[in-house]
C-alpha cells in the first residue's frame, strides 16, 4: 500500500496578487510568479493557474449548529488544594 501526504505551506506575500503559478498533477504549486506580460513555464501536461490573496467582503453568517449532548455527571473529588466554601 502506498500512502502519500501533500503539505502546503500558506504565506501571505507583499503583493496579494493576482499570482500565477504551475500546478502539477500531485498539487504542487512551482513558478508563482507576481502576475506579469510573461507567464512562467509549466512542464508538459501540468496547469497553469492563477490565483489571489486579495481580501473580499466578508460573508454573511451561517446557520448555527445543533445543540451537542449533554455532558456525563461528575463527582467532586475533594484535594488540600481545592475546598468547598463550607470548609472554610
Amino acid at each position: 500500500m502506498l500512502v502519500g501526504t501533500t503539505a502546503l505551506i500558506a504565506v501571505t506575500p507583499a503583493n496579494p496578487g493576482p499570482l500565477t503559478a504551475c500546478l502539477s498533477g500531485k498539487g504542487t504549486l512551482y513558478n508563482v510568479v507576481a502576475s506579469s506580460p510573461t507567464q512562467p513555464t509549466c512542464q508538459r501536461g501540468d496547469s497553469l493557474i492563477s490565483f489571489s490573496d486579495a481580501q473580499g467582503p466578508q460573508g454573511i453568517q451561517g446557520a448555527p449548529g445543533p445543540q451537542g449532548p449533554a455532558g456525563l455527571l461528575g463527582s467532586w473529588v475533594p484535594s488540600r488544594w481545592c475546598r468547598r466554601p463550607s470548609d472554610g
